[in-house]
């Protein structure tokens, strides 16, 4: 860690070659390795500023999950993100969001929020464009929608998982 470096007398090594950095100075001084930056305490300053790395850590994911097709990523959790070094990125730049982040990094997917496991916060915004199938405009409409509409729509594998 930082500190375990600092503690060491390893400061300005680190501060001034390195820009504070555990991960910048493991990749100059082992080049040959391909190190992967989310798997360090903390990703690199400004590193998930860059779009690219959220592809490249979607896809790693992807591999790591064994997720053979796009559609697998319905199943992706937040866990499973921290558990793999994203947590940051889904907080600071999805505001925690699997569903935003999936439709960001696989643009040319058409997600569709009922079919992830856990279906994302605040998507019950997204039936209300389909009127003519709910007419939800409010949270208390919902308590009108008979079981059968549920079906219809496509809950189906959900209420299978619940019931």
């Amino acid at each position: 860690s930082v500190t375990d470096i600092n503690q060491n007398g390893g400061t300005g090594l680190l501060t001034i070659h390195y820009k504070n950095s555990i991960y910048t100075a493991i990749k100059t001084i082992f080049p040959e390795y391909p190190w992967i930056p989310w798997k360090f305490n903390r990703a690199p300053i400004n590193f998930w500023s860059n779009v690219e790395n959220h592809k490249a850590f979607s896809e790693y994911l992807g591999k790591e999950l064994g997720y053979a097709d796009v559609r697998d990523y319905y199943r992706l959790n937040l866990h499973d993100v921290a558990a793999h070094g994203g947590a940051g990125l889904i907080k600071s730049f999805y505001n925690g969001s699997i569903y935003l982040f999936l439709k960001s990094v696989f643009p040319e997917f058409e997600w569709n929020p009922r079919n992830f496991v856990k279906t994302p916060k605040g998507s019950y915004r997204s039936f209300e464009s389909n009127d003519m199938t709910f007419s939800v405009k409010k949270l208390e409409d919902w308590y009108r929608v008979p079981l059968s509409e549920f079906r219809d729509f496509g809950f189906s594998r959900k209420m299978e998982l619940y019931s």
